[in-house]
């Protein structure tokens, strides 16, 4: 499935594609896949299209949504059931906690590109 998204070269939007990409019959292992489409705005800035497509643990039905306002703004993906505590994991608390005082410090301070991926190696490890 994610070779098929990667392959693709259509313009439509992310959920028509899960529907092409992916049969409805399809029996899968329990999964999340975060898929992110980039797009041009009028303005010239770069934008990202975001869906999690999940299956809500092994052979469940394939379904996707967008990501909520504060998942796109500084949030985290677990492998845990999306909808069923999944993302209550303590490390995806953790790392979106860490991520955002990271992103709020680099605009406050006035980081380096430097800076700032030596605190972003910090939340990860």
């Amino acid at each position: 499935m994610t070779s098929s998204f990667l392959l693709s070269e259509s313009a439509h939007p992310l959920q028509d594609e899960i529907g092409k990409i992916v049969s409805p019959n399809a029996v899968f292992a329990g999964f999340n896949l975060l898929l992110l489409s980039p797009a041009l705005r009028p303005d010239g800035k770069l934008s990202y299209d975001s869906l999690l497509v999940t299956n809500h643990g092994s052979g469940g039905k394939i379904t996707s949504r967008f990501l909520s306002t504060q998942e796109r703004s500084c949030g985290g993906v677990s492998n845990g059931v999306d909808g069923a505590g999944g993302n209550d994991w303590p490390k995806i608390n953790r790392a979106s906690r860490d991520l955002g005082a990271v992103l709020r410090s680099s605009l406050t301070k006035g980081w380096t590109e430097t800076d700032v991926t030596d605190h972003l190696f910090e939340v990860l490890a």
